[in-house]
């Protein structure tokens, strides 16, 4: 069986290069076997950590805020890898930023 890749795809563009990279990176895992999700956070409501410690519980969805970090946490769950995609011009942009830090506290409640 193969692995379960998650990619955080931080770029707006969404047939720009990250998305280029993002979509030749995802034909090569599923051609050897792995199944891939991605998430286009530019166009998710995703608001930023409050830093309550919720991440730390069992639920499937941790994080007191509803919202559509709800659709990443079981992918990120149940993954063997997790691939952070940003351009250029996100590199030191704040978008991406709540999602790691959301994504962390579940990293840390799952290790």
């Amino acid at each position: 069986m193969g692995m379960r890749v998650v990619i955080l795809n931080g770029s707006p563009r969404r047939t720009g290069n990250t998305a280029a990279l993002a979509a030749e990176f995802t034909r090569g895992a599923e051609e050897a076997g792995n199944s891939v999700a991605e998430f286009f956070l530019d166009s998710m409501d995703i608001h930023g950590c409050k830093g309550c410690f919720g991440g730390h519980s069992s639920r499937e969805c941790p994080c007191v805020q509803k919202d559509d970090m709800d659709k990443i946490y079981p992918a990120v769950k149940e993954c063997d890898v997790v691939v952070l995609a940003g351009g250029n011009g996100s590199v030191g942009d704040i978008k991406g930023k709540p999602e790691l830090q959301k994504a962390y506290e579940l990293g840390k409640s799952i290790q």
